[in-house]
């Protein structure tokens, strides 16, 4: 072998040998910016982080390549057939990845938390009982958790703010936090304009009848010829605001009598007027009668998120023992079974 050779050989085999020693110092040097602030949560030298298992050989030469884009296309076509065929172990880690490959695909990170949140949520519930919330938590937090990372490399887009908000309406039955995240895209350049509506209805759902009322003006200016905002302020005066300045002065008992005759004038199963007494109950002291409230809103409506989940914690709170689902389901299946409101 001529010296020459030599020369070019050995400074490649001495690099070679260095190589994954850089590396491991690389990978250190990411983990430290990011967890310092210093940089977006992905780098794409940060291989090591994609579910290899699910991209084949040449899609991972292409994430190599630099073709992301042809990648991520790719990997999108995978998903929708894996989800086809309901292959759940195959459309989470591809959406995870085409999250990391693309993260200002925004209808990805959307898809992956609706697939948690309401997909996997529904599975856990056919499986344990309607009634169980602790089977519920694990998936629709997971859901909320991937929205969130989402946000962080898109958080000028009203999309998934206003998706992680109807998560918390629909799924956790938090009036508030879906509030608060409704509100957040409301201030994106790309709001909905149906945004201030929602946001007072959570409100009015909550309650809070101050915030709802003022939510509803809101709407009622950006769109004034929707018919909702001026009838949800009239139904508001006439049947609630009177039992909530009762509980603004801190009189529970007029509070209650108030919102328990709005049950009997209107329609005992008024979702508002469920929730509103439970909350007075369960101010007053009676933890039995609230968590009964409670249960009754769910059996009416099994989509009631917000009726299970206090239910759930007042007896978590209060250290009494959770009934089964199906001792639950078998309490009260004449109320959800004949509905006669």
């Amino acid at each position: 072998m001529s010296r020459r050779l030599l020369g070019k050989i050995v400074p490649v085999l001495v690099a070679l040998a260095l190589l994954p020693a850089f590396g491991k110092i690389q990978f250190e040097i990411n983990d430290e910016r990011f967890a310092d602030n210093l940089t977006e949560p992905f780098q794409l030298s940060m291989v090591r982080d994609l579910p290899l298992a699910k991209i084949t050989g040449t899609l991972f030469t292409g994430v190599l390549s630099g073709f992301r884009g042809m990648v991520v296309d790719i990997l999108w076509m995978k998903t929708d057939s894996a989800w086809d065929e309901g292959r759940d172990d195959l459309v989470v880690p591809l959406l995870n990845a085409i999250n990391m490959l693309d993260p200002r695909f925004i209808d990805a990170w959307e898809l992956l938390g609706w697939h948690q949140a309401y997909n996997l949520h529904a599975k856990e519930v056919n499986k344990y009982g309607q009634w169980d919330w602790s089977v519920r938590v694990k998936p629709i937090q997971d859901g909320l958790n991937t929205l969130e990372r989402g946000i962080r490399w898109n958080p000028t887009r009203a999309q998934l703010y206003w998706f992680i908000g109807v998560v918390y309406f629909e799924k956790w039955g938090d009036f508030e936090k879906a509030a608060e995240w409704w509100q957040k895209a409301f201030e994106c350049p790309d709001r909905p304009n149906y945004a201030a509506r929602f946001i007072a209805h959570a409100y009015e759902l909550l309650p809070d009848f101050d915030k709802s009322l003022y939510w509803y003006y809101v709407a009622d200016q950006d769109l004034p010829n929707h018919p909702t905002p001026p009838g949800a302020v009239i139904t508001i005066r006439e049947r609630y605001l009177p039992a909530w300045n009762a509980y603004k002065r801190g009189d529970l008992a007029e509070a209650r009598r108030l919102i328990e005759q709005t049950l009997n004038d209107y329609r005992p199963s008024d979702k508002i007027a469920l929730h509103f007494l439970a909350k007075i109950m369960e101010e007053q002291g009676n933890l039995k009668e609230a968590i009964k409230e409670w249960e009754v809103a769910f059996a009416v409506n099994k989509s009631d998120a917000t009726a299970l989940r206090k239910a759930w914690e007042i007896r978590d709170k209060a250290g009494m023992p959770h009934p089964t689902s199906k001792e639950l389901e078998d309490e009260y299946f004449v109320i959800g079974a004949t509905p006669k409101f």
